[in-house]
């Protein structure tokens, strides 16, 4: 077998994820190159692990891009957008989600404004802990959103703490319903933490990622 030597080999990770970029259009309207589509994820689901980190920092970003992880968490600071935008440019060729706040917006119209600020910064996606009508007004606007199942840390009042969430046939029912109410909103994806592995190995809980 011969090989041709004009052809050059990716010579790391990050080159290799370079080479597989996908080509289109963010919603801000730039003409950008990801290493994955909200589409390409979707269809992964149960073909192989994909790895998502949360960046705090441009050095974090940085190295979560050339260690060839596939989809980064910025948080979005709407009152310091360009720490956010900042983040997000360090790793330019990364799928990368805005984790948006809980508590700065009380209407569907404030949730949909947030998620336009996010992704006009430079956002793929959106990742929030909303109630359903916020995510499904965001998701109808066209908007990928993604929600958070089992233990959502800033909701832990009612599932008594930071603990496990699903023990019980009556938490994991409400995490089936939560989950499936999550989807019929349109969220493209769910974060689903500390929730008992049998559960999860069960059997799809819902289509999404």
């Amino acid at each position: 077998m011969t090989t041709d030597k004009s052809v050059k080999e990716p010579s790391s990770i990050s080159e290799t994820k370079k080479a597989k970029s996908k080509q289109f259009y963010s919603m801000n309207g730039r003409f950008v190159s990801r290493n994955h589509t909200i589409r390409d994820v979707i269809k992964l689901k149960g073909k192989r692990p994909l790895t998502q980190i949360l960046a705090n920092s441009e050095e974090e970003a940085e190295a979560a891009e050339s260690a060839g992880i596939d989809m980064i968490n910025v948080r979005w600071m709407p009152d310091i957008p360009n720490q956010s935008r900042v983040i997000r440019s360090a790793a330019g060729r990364t799928l990368t989600t805005f984790c948006v706040p809980l508590t700065k917006y009380v209407s569907e119209a404030e949730a949909l404004r947030g998620a336009f600020d996010a992704m006009e910064a430079g956002a793929d996606g959106i990742y929030c802990c909303w109630n359903i009508r916020f995510i499904a007004a965001v998701a109808e606007a066209g908007i990928p959103v993604q929600g958070h199942a089992g233990l959502v840390p800033r909701k832990s009042t009612w599932t008594g703490g930071l603990r496990a969430v699903g023990k019980t046939l009556a938490e994991a029912i409400g995490i089936h319903r939560y989950m499936k109410s999550l989807e019929d909103a349109g969220a493209w994806a769910v974060e689903s933490e500390v929730i008992p592995h049998r559960i999860m190995a069960g059997g799809p809980i819902c289509s999404v990622p």
